[in-house]
């Protein structure tokens, strides 16, 4: 009695019945006062003609009560034919209001079976899209949402092995190194001890990065905010990049527009962002290649800081496309093996949101730009 179905059909049946009760009655009553009508005129004619004729009243009277009698079968039949036309038209009305409501709800059955289905785990359940358009856009919704959920579990899954994967090669060199130091393999030197405490090290900075993002994702960072000079901060930044670019055989150059406005930043956040970006550019450009930082203002009132830099010729655009996804490494990435704990950019991107700005890559055919758009004033709403 609750489902749908069975709701629509009642409600059919109700509507049905209504407009076949009021059709049949509006019809017989027209056709009796219309019949009557008629007989009333036929026996007043027939009256006037036996005035002149005692005895063709007598016959006018008793043919008047025949036609009583034949005008009373007449509106009997008439209201049987009315019934039975009724029934027939009711009985397939109700048919094919049976069937309209089951073609309603079939949609909607499949896609209650996907939703369960989807609750025991089974990500990623698809439903096909037919029905009206309000049920064709709740299962697009439901598609959507189910692909989402889908993608969200593969990748915690992969975050989840990352983690142990990066978590248990430090803790393996450090735990080798102790027992080898145990065993007398090794003398417990002070270049031993070294080894074993820089991957102490690797570890704290490994938790730390998790811990950060963590609470970024959460919102829960607070931010020093203060107004900032945007080329007093970054020039000795990229200063301090000059070195490393040159031992790594890269030309690295800047361009910083005059008159900048001033903008809100944490400079110790913003000093790290810049800094993951940057030891990116540098870690994944190739020999003899370039890193250009521009700093600009964007209409209507923005900065941009992009770093572009040479890309090698087999970066895949999934390399570019997940390059904010933590633990993800491309390609490239992966055959050069130049370190990195794979959380620099996605911690970027949540620094840069908590600074109600946005950080994008874009991909050309020689190049790899990261722009990171930062507001002049920050909304205190947010």
């Amino acid at each position: 009695m609750n489902t749908l179905r069975i709701r629509l059909s009642l409600a059919f049946l109700v509507v049905i019945g209504v407009t076949i009760a009021s059709f049949a009655w509006t019809m017989n009553d027209i056709a009796r006062r219309s019949f009557e009508d008629y007989i009333h005129h036929q026996q007043e004619n027939m009256s006037g003609m036996g005035d002149g004729h005692g005895q063709g009243l007598g016959q006018g009277q008793g043919q008047g009560r025949a036609l009583g009698i034949a005008e009373e079968a007449f509106l009997s039949s008439l209201s049987q034919g009315l019934a039975i036309t009724g029934g027939i038209g009711g009985t397939l009305a109700i048919l094919a209001g049976i069937g309209l409501a089951w073609a309603l709800s079939r949609p909607l059955n499949s896609l209650t079976q996907a939703i369960e289905t989807l609750s025991t785990g089974a990500l990623g359940t698809q439903v096909a899209i037919n029905g009206t358009t309000e049920i064709q856009t709740l299962a697009n919704s439901f598609n959507r949402m189910s692909s989402a959920l889908a993608e969200g579990e593969q990748l915690r899954q992969r975050m989840a092995a990352d983690i142990a994967h990066e978590l248990r090669t430090p803790v393996t060199v450090l735990r080798g190194h102790l027992e080898a130091m145990l065993d007398g393999v090794y003398p417990m030197t002070q270049e031993r001890i070294a080894i074993a405490y820089d991957q102490t090290l690797m570890l704290g900075h490994l938790v730390e990065d998790l811990r950060l993002l963590t609470l970024a994702e959460a919102k829960q960072l607070s931010l020093n905010l203060v107004t900032t000079d945007i080329k007093s901060f970054i020039m000795p930044i990229l200063e301090s990049f000059l070195p490393l670019a040159l031992d790594a055989e890269l030309d690295l150059a800047w361009q910083i527009e005059p008159n900048l406005p001033n903008i809100f930043i944490d400079p110790l956040r913003m000093r790290q962002v810049m800094n993951n970006i940057l030891s990116n550019a540098l870690r994944y450009t190739p020999k003899g290649g370039e890193i250009r930082v521009m700093v600009k203002k964007e209409p209507p009132n923005w900065v941009r800081i992009s770093v572009s830099n040479s890309k090698h010729s087999d970066a895949t655009w999934d390399d570019i496309k997940n390059a904010f996804i933590p633990f993800w490494r491309g390609q490239t990435a992966q055959e050069a093996d130049k370190g990195g704990s794979g959380l620099g950019l996605a911690i970027s991107k949540q620094l840069i949101y908590l600074h109600q700005g946005r950080l994008q890559a874009e991909s050309f055919a020689d190049r790899l730009v990261f722009h990171a758009d930062l507001p002049e004033q920050i909304s205190k709403e947010k």
